[in-house]
């Protein structure tokens, strides 16, 4: 009955082992996609501000998939001019976001109505490259939780691995 006992405790070992190690791996790519995220975001922050013109700013309805609800999203499209030449962009900000919820889309095109004046930011680099919003620290803050699975991950894996090899010399 001992060694059977022994062997369910050596594969326990082993699976909470495997867990820890999957929740660490899961965690540190979340960690590094929303530092990526946080990255890009950060760069469009130091961009220029130049003065810009709304030229379409309306509500786009997808098609509902699956029977579901329809989808929603806005289309903004606006010119802004650097160093004597024009540019056109659709871009609001760097994070494009999926159709989704009616008010949202409603929101952005309400912000954004055709023959406002608006600051634009535009990528010193690349001045084809401009947004109307700037990144927010949203994804530094949600890196925690990340963080925290992998340190949990990293914590039952190491508690698990103690288990099964410094538990082998002692008796019961």
């Amino acid at each position: 009955m001992e060694s059977k006992r022994a062997k369910v405790g050596v594969a326990g070992s082993l699976w909470l082992a495997s867990m820890g190690l999957f929740l660490m791996a899961a965690g540190g790519l979340f960690a590094y996609l929303l530092w990526n995220a946080y990255q890009r975001d950060s760069l469009a922050n130091d961009w220029p501000e130049v003065s810009g013109t709304i030229l379409v700013s309306r509500l786009v309805e997808q098609d509902a998939v699956g029977g579901g609800q329809p989808r929603f999203s806005a289309e903004v499209q606006y010119r802004y001019a650097v160093k004597g030449s024009d540019y056109t962009s659709d871009v609001v900000r760097l994070k494009k976001r999926a159709p989704g919820q009616k008010d949202v889309a409603e929101e952005i095109v309400l912000r954004f109505p055709p023959a406002s004046k608006v600051p634009v930011y535009v990528d010193p680099a690349d001045p084809t490259r401009a947004i109307l919003q700037k990144g927010s620290k949203g994804a530094l803050f949600a890196e925690i939780l990340p963080l925290l699975i992998l340190a949990g991950g990293a914590g039952m894996m190491f508690s698990a691995l103690r288990q099964l090899f410094g538990g082998r010399g002692k008796s019961s």
